[in-house]
């Protein structure tokens, strides 16, 4: 397991970068952070549209009042 640091010590560290070298690693954490959130944990939008299209054809054969792929549309669409 690797050993746990501060978000202090991390900055601590990044303020002894260079101005260059600390662009560098706020490009590298932002390239890994939308990586990690694009499309349902790294999913292709394809197999998003795919399980959309799934789940349309369950809501139209489920009796009641509710859109659950509605629900998720919403939810991608606040994301």
């Amino acid at each position: 397991m690797p050993e746990q640091v501060s978000i202090e010590e991390v900055q601590a560290l990044a303020a002894k970068l260079s101005p260059p070298d600390q662009l560098l690693l706020i490009a590298r954490m932002n390239d890994q952070l939308s990586k990690r959130a694009s499309g349902f944990d790294g999913m292709r939008e394809q197999e998003v549209q795919d399980i959309l299209a799934n789940l349309d054809a369950v809501a139209e054969a489920t009796e009641g009042g509710f859109d659950s792929v509605q629900d998720i549309r919403d939810i991608r669409a606040l994301g």
